[in-house]
């Protein structure tokens, strides 16, 4: 749901516009065919330095490679020796021999289903998918701190990170995991947070899918509950989050919003 690097295709609506044999082939031969503008590029400098990657852009002075792991890495053309595109995808043959054969059929029908209607269905946006999860205990309640995860910072370390599922459900089983948590006893808050970007100030309309003891707020301060929201956002990444209570965490909590831009990457 355009969460995710740019290294190779979007896999958004894989399933609903290639069939089960080209998948199949591109995740177990992903030399054989490699997609149009993913191809690699080897670039050769000077001093012997081999650089390879996807060419992410060029300009008169460098070229720009995006390598296997999403970074760009930008070469000066006068330091350029040789240029040639690689045979190889940046994909690395092997994958997944580490999974059993159970494993290997369950990610191929993964596959095969993203993109059409239901549970994989991720084409369609305005939905919260990249989330930072944190939770606060009784010592913290203690020391006045229990609401800390409110005002902190995204690059805060105490942020744990994780993904929705696809269709942007942020599950109670998947926070579970997140936290590690064999019994939620100790704790008295967990906190779920996102961005949204907005080019243009103005009102704009969130929809919380929770349970009603669940509050949404943004840049520290409350906006709601669960159900319809509205705020006026200045232009800028605002901060947006979930504060739920542990002995009354709901099944699924799902953010929406027609007119903001929820932050992916």
């Amino acid at each position: 749901g355009g969460a995710g690097g740019r290294v190779g295709p979007d896999m958004t609506s894989i399933g609903a516009s290639a069939p089960v044999d080209y998948l199949v082939e591109s995740v177990l031969l992903p030399n054989a065919k490699i997609k149009e503008g993913f191809q690699s590029l080897v670039v050769t400098a000077k001093d012997g330095t081999e650089y390879t990657g996807t060419l992410a852009r060029e300009t008169p002075q460098e070229v720009v490679l995006r390598n296997a792991a999403g970074a760009e890495v930008p070469i000066a053309k006068a330091d350029v020796a040789k240029r040639e595109q690689s045979p190889s995808s940046l994909m690395p043959a092997g994958l997944l021999d580490p999974l059993s054969e159970a494993e290997q059929l369950d990610l191929f029908a993964f596959l095969s289903r993203l993109g059409k209607p239901g549970d994989y269905d991720a084409s369609k946006g305005g939905v919260a998918r990249r989330w930072r999860i944190a939770q606060t205990f009784h010592t913290d309640a203690q020391a006045g701190r229990d609401t800390w995860p409110l005002g902190a910072a995204s690059d805060d370390k105490r942020w744990l990170r994780t993904m929705s599922l696809v269709r942007g459900d942020l599950t109670k089983a998947l926070l579970a995991d997140v936290l590690k948590a064999e019994g939620w006893s100790s704790r008295v808050g967990v906190f779920a947070a996102t961005d949204v970007e907005v080019a243009q100030a103005g009102t704009f309309h969130f929809n919380l899918t929770a349970n009603p003891a669940t509050e949404l707020w943004i840049d520290g301060k409350r906006l709601g509950s669960e159900g319809a929201s509205s705020t006026a956002l200045s232009a800028g990444t605002h901060r947006l989050v979930v504060r739920l209570y542990p002995k009354q965490l709901p099944p699924v909590v799902r953010l929406e919003s027609r007119d903001a831009a929820f932050v992916l990457n």
